[in-house]
């Protein structure tokens, strides 16, 4: 139902009833099984008189209806032949979409390509090869320049799990270069925000590089309520234990990746994954939940 300004003039319309929803789903499911069955010709005939005495809409808006939903199966057909062809020569899908986006803004303005960027979501390698490449511009490969310094910094096993996301933006009345946010399993916000600020620097009369980043903690606090143990190994000893070698213990169950909190006691209500003791130098495993 259309609602009326005082001078009659419609200001906004209600959603569509739901017996007229009911009958768009069968002109569309009707559309469907005509246009896997016949040819596209032949679809476009029958089509926009079906849309017309259906919907009430003139003959040239039923024509222009059905020609977008024609190019935008073929559209949709294609893509899933380029995914499945990419796939089978060894390609994610991450690359491929990078390797269509850059194709489909090489020939845009440069604001409009930068607005396609934003949709970019892959790893530096994939992104690098498929989107940052040299004919885009000495602006866009110095960025693909520093990026790929930035990204020589990590270990491979952290390079892996790096995502380039174009459309990160901090303040950038603050940050300039590059920005980042990090994420922690199972927390649905980033934890973790910050990047580079030479600028600020210069409002204050010094030209140098500088980097930074917030941790913020009420997003960790998350993890806890999720979390089946507050600490994956509680570590014991005995007032004879040699502190170096409490030390040694503590930090070769750190760099394996474990969550370690050293006592002298089983502090109340603190629940661990393991409980270990340390007795005469020796390392020993007395309780253990799954």
């Amino acid at each position: 139902m259309e609602k009326k300004a005082l001078d009659g003039e419609v200001i906004s319309q209600e959603a569509i009833s739901l017996d007229e929803a009911q009958q768009l789903k069968s002109i569309m499911q009707d559309f469907m099984t005509a246009y896997v069955q016949n040819q596209d010709k032949e679809v476009a005939e029958w089509l926009p008189q079906k849309l017309q005495a259906s919907l009430g809409v003139s003959l040239e808006e039923a024509q222009a209806i059905t020609q977008q939903l024609v190019a935008t199966i073929k559209y949709n057909e294609e893509s899933a032949r380029s995914l499945a062809e990419a796939k089978s020569r060894g390609m994610t899908r991450e690359a491929w979409v990078s390797k269509v986006i850059r194709e489909d803004v090489q020939d845009l303005p440069e604001e409009e390509q930068k607005k396609r960027l934003a949709e970019v979501y892959a790893a530096f390698e994939e992104v690098n090869a498929s989107v940052l490449g040299g004919e885009n511009g000495a602006e866009t490969v110095a960025t693909g320049e520093e990026l790929e310094e930035t990204v020589a910094l990590f270990d491979p096993e952290t390079r892996s799990i790096l995502r380039i996301d174009f459309s990160v933006v901090n303040d950038v009345r603050y940050y300039n270069g590059t920005v980042f946010k990090g994420f922690v399993k199972d927390v649905p916000v980033g934890v973790l925000s910050g990047g580079r600020y030479d600028k600020l620097l210069e409002k204050f009369g010094r030209k140098a590089g500088a980097i930074g980043f917030a941790v913020y903690l009420d997003a960790l606090e998350r993890m806890e309520d999720l979390r089946p143990f507050d600490v994956d190994v509680l570590l014991l000893y005995g007032e004879k234990e040699d502190l170096a070698t409490v030390r040694m213990w503590a930090r070769d169950l750190m760099q394996s990746g474990k969550s370690v909190q050293v006592q002298r006691a089983i502090p109340e209500d603190l629940r661990y994954q393991k409980l270990m003791k340390i007795e005469e130098g020796r390392l020993i495993l007395l309780e253990e939940y799954a």
